[in-house]
């Protein structure tokens, strides 16, 4: 592999240093788990999960249970409209009764 086209992590570090570079990694680095925390606690989940996809290896699973599993938000909402259909059901068939 040819050296001068690899990057070293004395270089990584010591571009992060720099007050630019460094706040524009940090801010989009809050952005994004920002997003994650939000995504996560409107799908219904605890809304540390989001936090939890800073840690490499485990946000390929998080995100994956994200895209795959039901979230519980919509299992309630099943359940509400059950609910309410059947609240339907029992309001017609007491309306045509009276």
């Amino acid at each position: 592999m040819n050296q001068e086209s690899s990057i070293s992590w004395s270089q990584v570090t010591e571009w992060l240093s720099d007050p630019l570079i460094g706040g524009t990694a940090g801010f989009l680095a809050l952005v994004y788990l920002a997003g994650f925390v939000s995504i996560f606690a409107r799908a219904g989940f605890h809304w540390g999960l989001g936090l939890m996809m800073a840690i490499p290896g485990l946000n390929v699973v998080l995100f994956a249970m994200l895209s795959f599993t039901s979230w519980p938000n919509r299992r309630e909402l099943k359940g509400l409209r059950k609910v309410t259909s059947a609240m339907h059901a029992v309001d017609s068939r007491h309306r045509r009764a009276a």
